[in-house]
């Protein structure tokens, strides 16, 4: 009886990240998959128990992905320690990995049924306060204004994101925006902008994060 071909998980997720955002969630097979990653249906099963849960791993390391590039770029960049910066690039980051905007888009065209879930990975982390800790620890530094708390300041820049992600808007529109972002939240007048400081401080809270992420797809 020939033995069934095992693989590395690796290769089913980059064969997913190719089929879905083209094929949609829904209309993809686990023989889809097979096919792709050059397996039979049942190699899928010895590296995941279903359709959803290989989505669940892929867009665990999409994530992990988004956050060393966004990372990446924010350090290069000599302004980005400015909360406008740091939104303008990972606008451009999550531009460039389709899946993952899909989730942020709630793209029912790509995601299906899998958006029915009650829970995914990704939900939870979307959900934690990440956004608000980094602005209250800003404030701390007299990097952004602190006159207006954090919960509310983090909102309104969910809200924004959202809403562009939506539009679709244009590099040159979120050029515009960050502008905005960073002239509303800029600091009383006479305040210091330090932008190591605000990278150092983004880094602090990513750091641990991806950390998590990484455990999280070494376990699945």
């Amino acid at each position: 009886m020939p033995r069934t071909k095992r693989i590395s998980p690796t290769q089913l997720l980059d064969a997913a990240a190719q089929l879905l955002p083209r094929l949609g969630f829904d209309k993809t097979t686990i023989a889809d998959l097979a096919q792709a990653a050059g397996i039979s249906k049942g190699a899928f099963y010895l590296s995941f128990a279903s359709k959803e849960a290989l989505l669940d791993a892929l867009l665990v390391r999409e994530l992990a992905t988004f956050v060393r590039s966004w990372l990446t770029v924010v350090e290069d960049d000599p302004n980005g320690g400015r909360v406008g910066t740091q939104f303008r690039l990972a606008m451009q980051v999550l531009a460039r990995q389709p899946l993952l905007l899909a989730f942020v888009r709630q793209d029912i065209a790509i995601l299906g049924a899998y958006l029915r879930r009650v829970s995914s990975p990704l939900r939870a982390a979307a959900n934690a306060d990440h956004k608000r800790d980094y602005l209250a620890a800003l404030q701390d530094a007299g990097l952004i204004r602190a006159d207006i708390a954090a919960d509310p300041i983090a909102h309104w820049l969910r809200a924004l994101t959202l809403g562009l992600i939506q539009l679709d808007s244009s590099a040159a529109g979120q050029n515009d925006i960050a502008e905005l972002i960073d002239t509303a939240l800029a600091p009383k007048r006479g305040a210091r902008a330090d932008s190591n400081l605000g990278k150092r401080l983004l880094r602090d809270l990513l750091a641990p994060r991806l950390s998590a992420i990484e455990s999280d797809k070494a376990s699945g």
